[in-house]
Order: C-alpha cells, then structure tokens, then sequence
C-alpha cells in the first residue's frame, strides 16, 4: 500500500478508535468486552470500494500489515477467510468502512465514524453476553478439536455409479490440480467407527466439496454437519435434480453443471476456476 494511504488509514483508525473509547467509557463497558480496545495484530485490506480492518488480540509482539488492490472488489467472507488462512488469526474481528471517507476530514467523516464505532460497540456486547450464554455441545461423533489440515478436502459425493464417475472425473483431479488431497467419505451403515472416521475428516479438512443432485441422504447430513462446524464449502449440482433451497442458506460456492458423459470435462474446468478464487490469497504484498 502505498505511503498516503498508509498515512490515512491510520488517521481513520485513530480517530475511529477515540469514538470507540469514549463509547466504551460512556456505557461503562469493561475495557475486555470490545476486542478493539484491547492490544491487536492488525490487517488493513483497502480494495477498489471498502476498507477491511482484520484484527486479533495478542498478548505477545504486535503486527500490522497493509494490502491495496484498487481493481478488486473483495468479500466479507474472503477477507475473514484470508485472515484466518494467511495470518493464522482464528477468532479475528472485523471492521468495515467504504473507502470513500479515506479522502475525507475528521470533521466531514465524523459522523459515520460514530454510527460504524456504535455498531461495533453493539456487536461487542452482543457477542460477550452470547458467549456468557453459550450453550455448550458434545457431538455424538467425538471431539470436536482437530488441526485443520490446509491439504485436506473432504469429497461428499453419492456413492452411486454416476458418484464414481463424478468423483473419478471431475472432483478429484480439480482437487489434486489445487494442490489439495481429495479425501471421500464412504458409506457409514450403522457402522458408528464409520460415521466417526467421517467426522474426524470433515473436522480436520480445509473445505468440503458436496454433489447435492439426488438428493443423496448422507450427503445432506453430512453437509449439515460441516456446515454446523464452519467448513467452507463448494457445492455440485446437475441441472434439473437440484433440491430447493432458499438461496442464503448455503453459504457455499456453487456449480450447477449438465448431465451427460460429455460434461465431466466442463466441470473438472469449472470446479478448478471456483477453487482458485476460493484459495488464492487476496492479501499480498502490494
């Protein structure tokens, strides 16, 4: 980023965060409760339309990085997913401001500072009262707590003959071409060290891969769950036997590809285009 840019978006974050204090002090809100407040590792991601600042505390060195990439336009979703993947942040906070007010004074900018710093101050609170409340789970399958394997992709698939062919011809090979281990999940029964083995590589998978025409039930189930822990997520489909979801509800990247022998070919292209914008890294050293 370049060195104005620098200099503005720290102007922004200081003057941002005097509001967010006088907030905090105003409501008599205890300093720990709004994760701003207290000392973060920083990542400021400014692209054509929105500053992202990603951030997490840490009790050790801080850090703080700036990207710039004034020709895209990136996503909520990817901004946390790169922050989580490239600066191992698991539990970062965002906050979001159009790029615009950059080029504004503290004075014009003032207002919409106090409603952004407002809303998170919200959010904050919301979040620590959720977490005093969290109701705690334990899964039937086993423990949840798995090192997440950045090579490992879990392949949800129909274990049907079009399945093999789908997986054999299209799935794995857009995997493998990624750099990923495409890992399927075989049929569990009532087999329950199966339905386990499932679990553990779903937990320990960077993302999941679901062919949803059918629709096939253990792959539902299957998907549900992953979905439960926060996997990311590509989702098949052919055309015409896709099952009718409201559209927000899979937060999933999607492809709906034709039937026939011929189509193997254009989906293996297909999920090879989705899967280099879902692990490229968006935050470089520009």
């Amino acid at each position: 980023m370049p060195s104005d840019l620098i200099e503005k978006v720290d102007g922004l974050l200081d003057q941002f965060m005097g509001i967010v204090k006088n907030l905090v002090e105003e409501r008599r809100i205890q300093r720990g409760v709004v994760r701003s407040m207290n000392p973060s590792s920083v990542v400021a991601v400014l692209d054509k339309a929105t500053l992202y600042i990603l951030a997490q505390h840490h009790a050790g060195s801080l850090s703080t990085m700036y990207t710039y990439h004034p020709e895209k336009r990136i996503s909520e979703q990817k901004a946390l997913s790169s922050a989580r993947w490239e600066f191992g942040y698991e539990d970062p906070y965002m906050i979001i401001f159009p790029a615009v007010i950059l080029e504004e004074g503290d004075r014009a900018r003032g207002d919409i500072l106090r409603v952004i710093a407002l809303a998170h101050v919200e959010a904050e609170v919301e979040r620590a009262i959720n977490l005093m409340s969290l109701m705690q789970i334990r899964p039937l399958f086993g423990h949840a707590a798995y090192i997440v394997d950045d090579r490992m992709a879990s392949v949800l698939v129909p274990l049907t003959d079009d399945g093999d062919d789908l997986y054999d011809g299209a799935v794995k090979p857009a995997l493998e071409r990624a750099g990923l281990i495409a890992v399927r999940a075989l049929d569990f029964g009532e087999d329950e060290e199966k339905l386990k083995a499932i679990w553990r590589d779903i937990c320990r998978s960077r993302m999941v891969v679901a062919d949803l025409s059918g629709p096939d039930p253990m792959v539902m189930y299957m998907l549900g769950i992953a979905h439960a822990i926060g996997k990311e997520s590509l989702v098949l489909c052919q055309r015409g036997r896709c099952p009718k979801f409201p559209p927000k509800l899979i937060r999933a990247s999607f492809i709906e590809y034709e039937g026939g022998e011929d189509m193997l070919d254009e989906l293996r292209e297909k999920i090879r285009e989705v899967l280099r914008n879902m692990t490229k890294p968006v935050m470089g050293s520009d």
